[in-house]
Order: C-alpha cells, then sequence, then structure tokens
C-alpha cells in the first residue's frame, strides 16, 4: 500500500494514509510519514490498532521519546525511552 498525505483544509495539518504503524513499516513508509510531520506539523494517522510497545516502536522511528514533564510515573505499564 502506498502512502497518502491529504492536507487538512483550513489547517497546519495533514490525514496521512496507507501506514499501519502497528508493524514494520517499509523505510520508504517511515520516510514519507516523516517528511509529512515535517511539512505540516501536524499528521493525523485514522484507524489504527496498536498497543503501547507498538507505539512507542513507532514514536522511536521519528527521534528520541520525550517523558512527560508534568505527570512522572503517569503511565507505569508504558515502555520507557532509551534512558
Amino acid at each position: 500500500m502506498s502512502i497518502e498525505v491529504t492536507p487538512i483544509p483550513d489547517s497546519f495539518a495533514a490525514m496521512v494514509s496507507g501506514i499501519e504503524i502497528s508493524g514494520n513499516a517499509a523505510p520508504e513508509d517511515v520516510a514519507r510519514t516523516r517528511q509529512a510531520l515535517l511539512d505540516h506539523g501536524v499528521i493525523v494517522i485514522r484507524g489504527q490498532q496498536f498497543d503501547d510497545h507498538q507505539h512507542v516502536a513507532f514514536s522511536r522511528l521519528f527521534g528520541e521519546i520525550e517523558l512527560h514533564t508534568q505527570r512522572p510515573g503517569c503511565c507505569q505499564t508504558c515502555p520507557r525511552s532509551s534512558r
């Protein structure tokens, strides 16, 4: 499936479709999704089903994860960043 990036009217965000974030996304799909984030500032990827570990793994494809500073320990079961 190919990635499709659709700007959301009257906003700076874009809808990204054609990527499955719960599995092993192809490097070119990750690159296209990353570029959409850089181009639009916010991306929306709908219809995904993933657990905490898959969410963190996908997030790491975009860089180091920063933990929430105002609510330490808010997610006791979530995998932590590479610290």
